[in-house]
């Protein structure tokens, strides 16, 4: 196999303007902005959301100019140095394709994000208009739990101030999917040793579905993911320092970080002895230091909703969290993620099949990440999986982000070596061309499932892939229709709204809200845990009505499956609420009802 290297401008202005041709392919996809409002319009998308259609496409353009003006530059630095690709004008161009599809993913979508992002808004909003540092003024309450991903919102929120922060949130996170692209080739190509090995790396989480849903989500799942590749990539350069850095800010994005912590310091206490404690001396000072603002700010440092989770939730049923982690490995690796409805027996098969791979798939971690910092990643894979396995909390989709790099470290690997496999003459004591066919059916298998889940939705057009949506999205349409409509009923929203969802409610109602379900609200954890008569069927939250009863909020938010079997059967309920809205939605049940204390009462 000869290999060869771009040697002049003329080369590289060349493979400059193939990539410049697929960028303006990408780019026509906005002439399909009509037909989309079309076609969204007829799988029955709300007016609001389908007008904010055309911005979306606006927002793509904008970022696809940015991602071509990136391969340029990465085309012009890398080509002069890579001299281990057969041919480089193929290889930059297929780069810039999966850069291109990875922007198509991340900024095609509607700017609604989930329910619990808006919760982290209100914060954010708070401390950029003076109002305080609390989600409801004078309650010292530490209601969210990544503090770098908040600290980015308000720095960005205070530059943009008119714009939207699920807006800014969701451009961030298309950023940061940007950098994991970079930072998962540099990293792989480093250990690999290949650049088509790294390029099917940075593939991969182009194709990842939960990638681009969580970059959607307006969470910090994809910061996260960018902090491991940043850090993993300082382990493998042996950059103790910058890797200690990148363990603390990692830390600082989800609390089940100190497991990481802990784990990269005493791997690189083995790899550098007392050096990692000098690497770790101003990463440490910096965690006191925000530990201490913390305390002082709230009177702790343990994140708020990690209590309302264990004391106003009931718990999972046994082992729920080892079966939901094992599906997350499957998913994107051995099993395509596929993210819409499926009918039973074929969804009964279809998530059993997702549990015994990612059985596999957890055989293959330990078994194939073996080389320098992939063998770190895959000790902290293995440490998340215990952790969650054994403690058994209810896990949120961005509780995920620490599995999120399997399929792009697991899949190119194994690719590398069914081609290797396929490409052998002669294996001793084996029949070599039936290895080479099985080498061919799994690679076939492998590729299908990545292609598989891309249209991961069966409908026409781009929607398939982009402008994601379902129920979920629909009920938190109606949370602020419902929040509007109560503000437009109390003009001075000193009423205080009660509901198990507070994040949108929250967002688009500035007076005091009251959580049922105790993320943000201290004064409602001593009625937990719920009642188990109250329970319906499997469902991990049911509103307890001694709280309502007590506390008496003027307004209430519900679907009825949170009330159905407990607030709803009180005879006080209905002698001193009426209902004041009902929103038609088949979700969890017939839809989401408010209801009115038909006595104002004072704010809690």
């Amino acid at each position: 196999m000869s290999f060869s290297v771009i040697k002049t401008s003329q080369d590289r202005l060349e493979t400059i303007g193939y990539q410049f041709v697929i960028a303006v392919l990408f780019g026509a996809l906005i002439f399909l902005a009509p037909q989309t409002i079309s076609q969204l319009q007829a799988a029955g998308l709300d007016a609001q959301m389908l007008a904010c259609v055309p911005a979306s496409f606006n927002q793509y353009l904008v970022w696809l100019v940015t991602a071509f003006l990136l391969c340029v530059g990465f085309t012009y630095t890398d080509s002069k140095r890579s001299r281990n690709i057969k041919n480089p004008t193929a290889f930059y161009c297929a780069f810039s394709f999966f850069l291109f599809y990875l922007v198509l993913t991340r900024a095609l979508h509607f700017p609604m994000c989930v329910d619990d992002a808006y919760i982290d808004f209100r914060y954010v909003i708070n401390w950029v208009n003076n109002i305080g540092f609390d989600y409801n003024p004078t309650e010292r309450v530490m209601g969210f739990t990544s503090h770098l991903h908040i600290a980015l919102l308000t720095v960005l929120l205070s530059i943009f101030k008119t714009v939207d922060l699920g807006i800014i949130s969701q451009n961030l996170n298309t950023g940061l999917s940007i950098l994991c692209y970079f930072l998962a080739f540099y990293f792989v190509r480093g250990i690999a040793g290949s650049g088509v090995i790294a390029l099917m790396s940075s593939a991969v989480f182009a194709l990842l579905p939960y990638a681009y849903q969580e970059s959607m989500s307006g969470k910090e799942a994809v910061l996260l993911m960018a902090l491991m590749l940043a850090c993993l990539l300082s382990l493998q350069k042996n950059k103790p320092h910058q890797a200690a850095f990148y363990s603390a800010l990692i830390l600082l994005t989800r609390p089940e970080g100190a497991v990481w912590c802990l784990l990269s310091f005493l791997w690189m206490l083995k790899d550098y002895g007392k050096a990692a404690i000098k690497a770790w001396i101003a990463p440490g000072a910096i965690l006191a230091l925000v530990g201490i603002m913390l305390y002082l700010a709230y009177g702790t440092v343990v994140p708020h909703s990690l209590l309302g989770k264990s004391l106003m939730f009931y718990k999972p049923f046994p082992l729920m969290d080892l079966v939901l982690v094992l599906r997350r490995l499957a998913d994107g690796t051995l099993i395509p993620e596929l993210n819409y409805f499926i009918a039973r027996p074929l969804s009964d098969i279809y998530d059993f099949a997702r549990l015994y791979a990612g059985v596999i798939v957890l055989l293959l971690v330990y078994k194939l990440l073996d080389t320098g910092a992939l063998r770190f990643y895959a000790l902290t894979v293995l440490a998340y999986f215990l952790m969650f396995s054994i403690l058994n909390p209810y896990l949120f989709p961005w509780y995920f982000g620490w599995f999120g790099l399997v399929p792009v470290f697991l899949v190119p690997i194994m690719v590398s070596k069914l081609y290797g496999a396929i490409k052998q003459k002669y294996v001793p004591g084996r029949n070599a061309s039936s290895i080479r066919v099985m080498a061919i059916v799994a690679l076939v298998f492998l590729i299908a499932v990545q292609v598989l889940e891309q249209p991961f939705r069966p409908v026409p057009g781009l929607p398939a892939i982009t402008f994601w949506w379902n129920g979920a999205f629909q009920r938190l349409l109606i949370y602020k229709k419902a929040a509007l409509a109560i503000k437009e009923d109390d003009p001075s929203t000193i009423s205080d709204i009660a509901s198990p969802e507070v994040g949108v409610i929250g967002h688009y109602y500035p007076g005091p809200i009251l959580d049922l379900g105790g993320l943000v609200c201290d004064n409602v954890l001593k009625y937990g845990p719920p009642p188990k008569e109250i329970q319906v069927g499997t469902g991990l939250f049911s509103i307890i009505p001694k709280i309502v009863e007590d506390m008496k909020p003027r307004y209430i938010i519900t679907d009825a499956s949170f009330a159905t079997s407990g607030l709803l059967k009180e005879p006080w309920f209905f002698q001193n609420y009426q209902q004041f809205k009902f929103y038609p939605l088949q979700l969890w049940s017939d839809g989401f009802y408010v209801y009115k204390l038909k006595k104002p009462g004072t704010a809690k």
